[in-house]
């Protein structure tokens, strides 16, 4: 397992390096000087072996049952902390195993083997992991979750195990013990890159089957495969705690704990962290706004990563004014982005320069985002637009836009950010929008709305689930949001999912790319980031994509 988790590191530095995310970090955040470095590495390790962690106020304790931030907040923390059959995908290394000594795709692609390693045992049991427990813990995910169906989706089975007509994933088959056999309705080639998300977390069936309605599973010790085990767990008081899993193979954590706390208000994280009762605390809006000041004394304990969480803003094709190429590219070539992210935003997120999130995976590593323009405003190109569109230019005969956002001050919220843009466009257009803030809207409200909002995770760094699930007529999002039909756009998605090579894959996913902008049907507008309070004497904590602890068997506290 060292060597998987070396080369991971590894990958996901060089990862990082490649996208010049150091580059990106805000006026706030900057790493602390070398010489600081030099001497915070020189520390003897402390007695006490503890990492306690306040990962965010939403944070559910199940992989299977998180949905949105749930996964990108916390989620993807706690599944870093098992293992899954084959590694994360990186966009820069081969797939390998972690929980498999082999695997084997047969030649038409349908028929993935997974020949399990048979070292491997659950550290509240001391039984070893089988094929049996990937089989249930997949179809479990299935069942009780919604998100999983983007991972899932594929195999034969799934869509009936998720529409309730059936108890089981037919594709999934238990060979022997040690030997998982997956077979696909179609082609997947991206298949054991997908196969790496949050659901797809390895844990025991006896485990798991002593949860109930009135008892979760964690409570009495258990957990996934890998270096940490639950020792206990409490729902009312949203405190799990992990210890080294006592049957790992390979070399034992550094630490001997983790203290997860979860569902704290951001005022009393802050307030423990300050008072040395957590080592690390996630920090958000008004908070966040206050230690980016680079006068606050906690400025320099702030550290950032981004995630693969973005927003965008759909413009509905099926209602006016948006049934109108015409008026959509008007409207979209209104907007400055840029200046919002700055002005508005104040660097609290990054603009989102492509539509397949970003910056991890192949398709950054390909393209490098980082030269992508994004959305960039051209007010000569808006006006002409609205020229050319059934309205000629007149604000008067626009029918009404109407967007609902949710109340808030914090940096990020949706309220905010249509405020800016219902300027932009009024002052480029002269076309005002009807902003309703709401904190829930009815589904009646929702239907007169001709704009909204979507926030998207990718689990799988593959542009297929950011495109693919929304924007293709028969996605699972599209039916009955969009209502998106475009049989050119379908063809485009569908010959991409179809290419086996990374590289002719990501070119493909381009092209799908480009003809989007072109329709004007989508506004992408930032990418989420993750800020966190890390204390001097917490050694090797690094996140990956949504918020994953990157080599968790390799963080340590020092002396203080």
């Amino acid at each position: 397992m060292r060597r998987h988790r070396t080369l991971w590191f590894v990958a996901a530095t060089l990862l990082l390096l490649m996208f010049g995310v150091a580059a990106c970090v805000p006026a706030g955040a900057e790493p602390a000087a070398d010489v600081e470095e030099e001497a915070m590495m020189s520390m003897e390790p402390a007695e006490e072996q503890v990492l306690r962690f306040a990962p965010c106020c939403s944070f559910r304790w199940d992989p299977a049952t998180g949905t949105g931030a749930d996964y990108y907040y916390g989620a993807g923390l706690l599944s870093a902390l098992t293992e899954v059959v084959v590694n994360p995908d990186t966009g820069v290394e081969e797939v390998t195993c972690w929980l498999c000594d082999s695997f084997e795709v047969s030649d038409d692609g349908l028929t993935y083997t997974y020949n399990l390693r048979q070292d491997l045992k659950f550290g509240k049991t001391g039984n070893p992991v089988t094929a049996h427990d990937i089989k249930y813990t997949w179809e479990r995910s299935l069942r009780v979750g919604k998100w999983p169906l983007r991972l899932f989706m594929f195999i034969e089975g799934a869509m009936d195990l998720y529409n309730e007509t059936a108890d089981a994933m037919s594709g999934l088959t238990v060979v022997d013990d040690f030997t998982l056999q997956v077979q696909m309705i179609q082609p997947a080639p991206m298949w054991n890159r997908w196969s790496t998300g949050t659901p797809m977390a390895v844990c025991e069936q006896e485990q798991l089957e002593a949860g109930t309605a009135e008892k979760h599973w964690l409570e009495d010790g258990g957990g996934c495969a890998g270096p940490f085990q639950a020792e206990s767990f409490d729902p009312d008081e949203n405190l799990l705690v992990l210890e080294r899993n006592p049957h790992w193979p390979g070399e034992p954590t550094k630490l001997d704990k983790l203290i997860l706390q979860g569902r704290l208000p951001a005022e009393t994280m802050l307030i423990g962290y300050e008072n040395n009762e957590f080592d690390v605390v996630w920090v958000a809006g008004p908070i966040l706004s206050e230690i980016l000041e680079p006068d606050n004394p906690l400025h320099d304990e702030l550290r950032f990563w981004p995630t693969q969480n973005y927003l965008a803003q759909v413009l509905f094709t099926d209602k006016p004014p948006f049934d109108d190429p015409k008026m959509r590219e008007a409207f979209i070539k209104s907007i400055d982005m840029d200046e919002i992210i700055e002005k508005v935003m104040r660097g609290r997120f990054f603009k989102l320069k492509t539509l397949t999130g970003g910056p991890y995976g192949p398709y950054c590593a390909h393209h490098n985002c980082d030269d992508r323009p994004g959305l960039t405003q051209d007010v000569e190109g808006a006006l002409q637009a609205f020229a050319e569109s059934r309205y000629q230019g007149d604000p008067s005969l626009v029918e009404p836009i109407r967007v609902y956002a949710p109340p808030g001050t914090t940096l990020g919220d949706r309220s905010l950010l249509w405020q800016a843009i219902a300027q932009q466009v009024y002052q480029v257009l002269g076309v005002q929008i009807e902003l309703l803030i709401k904190q829930r809207t009815t589904p009646e409200e929702r239907e007169l709305a001709n704009v909204g909002s979507w926030a998207h995770g990718i689990q799988a760094l593959d542009p297929q689930e950011a495109i693919w699930p929304l924007w293709h007529s028969d996605g699972p999002f599209n039916d009955g949001y969009l209502k998106h039909q475009d049989p050119q756009l379908d063809a485009l998605i569908e010959k991409a999912q179809a290419i086996q090579n990374v590289e002719e894959r990501m070119e493909a996913w381009k092209e799908v790319e480009d003809y989007m902008y072109s329709l004007y049907i989508m506004i992408p507008t930032y990418l989420d980031s993750r800020y966190f309070l890390v204390k001097p004497w917490v050694r090797n904590f690094e996140l990956g994509f949504n918020s994953r602890l990157l080599h968790p068997d390799e963080v340590w506290i020092a002396e203080h």
